[in-house]
């Protein structure tokens, strides 16, 4: 017979439930990861799209302005050039320099856009690299707190698998120390061997169970109860217990007998039975042995 441990499915259940945890903590780690990317190149767009806007619609009103601006001086001009023929050769020199200056202007102001284009550009682009940089690290980040925390837990589980591992190997030898000692016990209270007296019986019992306590103790390196107090050797121990009452019925009829008239006589004080000790009543099988005894007596 073999002693079945109740936590050894426990212990596999628990380690599938980590297993399961670890899977789905990677898994949870990769959407985050697929998520932050997504969202990063939805801001970059975004922002580019912003940006752009912003640009055409200041270069729109700038060109607007000088435009309207160069139109109302030249209609001025050619106004004062038509209703004015006998203005002098001044005026029109001064209407040709004011035109002069109103084209340098237009072009000092495309410039000017020109170069406020291209800053904006660059700030886009520095806008955007930075964007990049950022997201890059965070994305970096990510990764290694993954990795480490993978780490982590594939070392938990390896020990967690060790534990389980040491905890199989003691809990075998444990089985092969009960199995041992149920077969001396069996050899030990077998018909074909001489009981002796209730005291040798009852003193066999007590050794036994000793034996069987430094086993375990041994095997487990922590104490454990005695193996006749487990429920699944109770029945084991109540049919070895009973073998001897199986053996004195297959003894011959005058023997018998002889027994019968020996337990009428009155016992004398110098002839006292030795009671049962108390440990060997702390178990169904070994009530039997103790009634075993005393019918023997």
């Amino acid at each position: 017979m073999e002693y079945v441990s109740p936590g050894g499915e426990g212990d596999a259940e628990l380690l599938a439930e980590e297993n399961e945890e670890l899977i789905e903590e990677v898994e949870r780690l990769k959407r985050e990861l697929f998520e932050s990317e997504r969202r990063a190149a939805e801001m970059e767009a975004r922002i580019r799209e912003e940006v752009a806007d912003e640009m055409s619609e200041l270069l729109r009103e700038m060109e607007g302005s000088y435009h309207a601006r160069l139109e109302a001086e030249v209609g001025a001009a050619r106004s004062a050039a038509h209703g004015a023929t006998d203005s002098s050769k001044a005026e029109a020199e001064d209407l040709r320099r004011a035109l002069s200056a109103a084209e340098a202007e237009l072009s000092e102001a495309k410039a000017e856009i020109g170069a406020i284009q291209r800053a904006n550009e660059e700030n886009e682009h520095a806008l955007v690299d930075s964007f990049k940089s950022l997201l890059e690290e965070e994305t970096t980040q990510l990764k290694a707190n993954a990795a480490m925390e993978k780490e982590t837990l594939e070392l938990q589980l390896e020990r967690q698998r060790q534990e389980n591992e040491g905890l199989t190997v003691r809990l075998r030898r444990m089985k092969e120390a009960t199995v041992a000692t149920l077969r001396r016990y069996q050899a030990n209270l077998s018909p074909s061997r001489p009981v002796g007296s209730p005291l040798a019986l009852t003193k066999l019992l007590e050794d036994s169970e000793k034996e069987l306590v430094s086993s375990v103790e041994m095997a487990q390196g922590q104490p454990e109860p005695g193996p006749l107090h487990h429920p699944s050797l109770a029945e084991d121990f109540c049919d070895l217990a009973a073998e001897p009452e199986e053996a004195k019925e297959n003894q011959p009829v005058a023997k018998k007998r002889g027994k019968k008239a020996r337990r009428q006589r009155k016992p004398t004080g110098e002839a006292k039975v030795a009671q049962p000790t108390p440990v060997a009543r702390r178990t169904r099988a070994g009530r039997r042995a103790c009634a075993a005894i005393e019918k023997v007596n």
